[in-house]
C-alpha cells in the first residue's frame, strides 16, 4: 500500500470514530498549554476562592488572547472549581441544653409574635 492509502486509510478510521479530518492533517495539539496554565493558576493557595473568570483576566494580563468561554470550558473539563462556601448557621435554635424543671414555675417562656391591646392598636 502506498503512503497515500495509508494516510486515507488513517483518515478513515478517525472520521469513523468521530475525530474530524481537519485535526489529523492538521495536527491539532488541543488546549494543552491552557490547560497546564489553567491548572498551575488554580493550584495556587493566593487563587484558592478564584474561579475561571478571575483565570481569564490573569491570562489577558499576561498577553495571551484566549476566549472567555473556552477557559470556562477547560475548567469544567478539568474538574477545577471554587470550592463552595459552608453555609452561615443560622439564628433561631439554641445550642444551650434543654433544662429539666426540679418544681413548678422554676422555668419561664414567652413564646409570641405579636401582641394588641384592647383597644386595637
Amino acid at each position: 500500500m502506498s503512503r497515500s492509502g495509508q494516510h486515507a486509510t488513517l483518515l478513515g478510521s478517525l472520521a469513523l470514530r468521530g475525530a474530524g479530518r481537519w485535526r489529523v492533517k492538521h495536527r491539532w495539539t488541543g488546549d494543552r498549554w491552557l490547560r497546564t496554565l489553567s491548572r498551575e493558576f488554580a493550584a495556587l493557595p493566593r487563587n484558592s476562592r478564584k474561579g475561571y473568570r478571575r483565570a481569564w483576566a490573569h491570562l489577558r494580563s499576561e498577553g495571551y488572547v484566549v476566549n472567555r468561554k473556552k477557559v470556562q470550558r477547560i475548567w469544567r473539563e478539568e474538574g477545577l472549581r471554587v470550592p463552595r462556601k459552608a453555609r452561615r448557621k443560622r439564628g433561631g435554635t439554641s445550642t444551650s441544653p434543654i433544662t429539666d424543671t426540679c418544681a413548678p414555675n422554676v422555668i419561664w417562656a414567652i413564646d409570641f409574635q405579636f401582641d394588641s391591646l384592647r383597644d386595637g392598636t
